[in-house]
């Protein structure tokens, strides 16, 4: 099975979106328009939205692991992306 990375909006001031890798186990329950929960620094946990699926691991930094799915289906649409982004 490939690796796959999902690139997520992170409700903080943040100019991009940051990638995270999907443990095996999660990967078919990730999608766009879900949301997941984070790691950002050493302790602090956020919950994010999956603005992106594929397979290119970041160039400028080790991606880490989500730690978990928290919808079964996407809770937004393409709009509701476009204005989180």
């Amino acid at each position: 099975m490939n690796t796959l990375f999902v690139d997520v909006i992170i409700p903080l001031a943040i100019p991009r979106t940051l990638t995270y890798r999907v443990p095996q186990n999660l990967q078919d329950y990730v999608g766009v328009g879900k949301r997941v929960i984070v790691q950002l620094g050493k302790k602090k946990m956020y919950t994010a939205i999956i603005k992106e699926t594929h397979q290119q691991a970041p160039k400028d930094y080790q991606a880490k692991y989500l730690d978990g799915v928290l919808d079964e289906s996407p809770i937004l649409g393409k709009h509701q992306l476009k204005f989180w982004n």
